[in-house]
This record gives structure tokens, sequence and C-alpha cells, in this order.
């Protein structure tokens, strides 16, 4: 799912220095593989779905083109599982096993939001911590001074991909 979705970024980065309508597509072919490889994977539409809603305010062509990027990204997941009907069957037990976790161990999106950060304390170190921080700071900054849209692709995810994560995790 890694790999998508950095084949994902690099074809979105493409549609944001050349907006067209086949690297629209692209990218979300890239979507619907990376979902195909572990649903998180769709996470991977956040930096397009952020820079088409944030750009297509002067070029409204853009919002029409993320919704044909949705259904391009939908039918490559559903071409690339052909067993999504045992995926359906057994949806509901799941979510019933991870609810009954959360109640048992009473979750709550901050406790996600406490483990996601211990995580990348204890697998990566406060120093690594402390430069994607560093690092989220200075994309908000690029983008508050100059309207770079392309600043957008890299914050949309480091910011919206664990936010997203909390709230599925305690939905």
């Amino acid at each position: 799912a890694l790999m998508f979705t950095a084949v994902t970024l690099y074809w979105t980065a493409g549609a944001v220095r050349n907006p067209r309508l086949s690297r629209f597509l692209l990218a979300g072919v890239g979507v619907g593989f990376a979902t195909a490889a572990k649903y998180i994977g769709a996470l991977a539409a956040l930096p397009l779905t952020v820079w088409a809603l944030w750009s297509g305010l002067r070029d409204r062509r853009r919002w029409g083109w993320l919704v044909l990027a949705g259904l391009a990204s939908v039918v490559t997941f559903f071409v690339l599982n052909p067993f999504l009907g045992t995926v359906f069957h057994f949806g509901d037990r799941l979510v019933g096993v991870y609810a009954g976790q959360a109640r048992r161990y009473e979750s709550d999106r901050l406790q996600v939001v406490r483990g996601e950060l211990d995580f990348l304390a204890t697998q990566h170190g406060w120093i690594l911590g402390a430069f994607l921080l560093l690092g989220i700071g200075l994309l908000a900054r690029r983008i508050w001074r100059n309207a770079d849209g392309e600043a957008l692709l890299p914050l949309s995810l480091c910011v919206g991909y664990p936010v997203l994560y909390a709230v599925a995790m305690t939905l």
C-alpha cells in the first residue's frame, strides 16, 4: 500500500503541475491501487482532493475532474478485488470486534491520537517527530505566504492522515 500511495502522490503532483483530466484519472487509478492493496490506502486521495477543492475556486472543471477521478479509483478497486463479497460478508463482524475493543479499553479519539504520537516517539524518536512538526509548520507558512498549491499535497497527507485515522478507529 505504501508503494502505491507513493506512486499516487507522484501522479497527483503531475496533476497539480499540469492539470488535465487524464492526469486526474491517473491519480484516481493510483488511489484505487493503494486501496486495493490495503484499505487505509484510500487516504492517498487526500492530497488530490484537498488541492482540487482549493484550486477549484478558480477553475470549476477541477471539481468535476475530481469526481471522475473518484469514480476511476472505485472502478480500479472493484476490478482488483475478486473477493469483495467476502469482505462485505464479514465486515459487520469486524466492525463489531473493533467496537467491542474500543468499549473494553474505553477508547476515544484522543487516545488514538496519543497512541499515534507514542508510536512516532518509540519507533522513530522524538528528534524525527520534532522535524516532522517543523516541516508541517514550514509547509503551512509556505501556503500562507505564497498560496502555493503544491505545498498542500504533503501538508494534507501529514495532517489529514492521522486525523482521519483517529476518526475512523473510533466510529
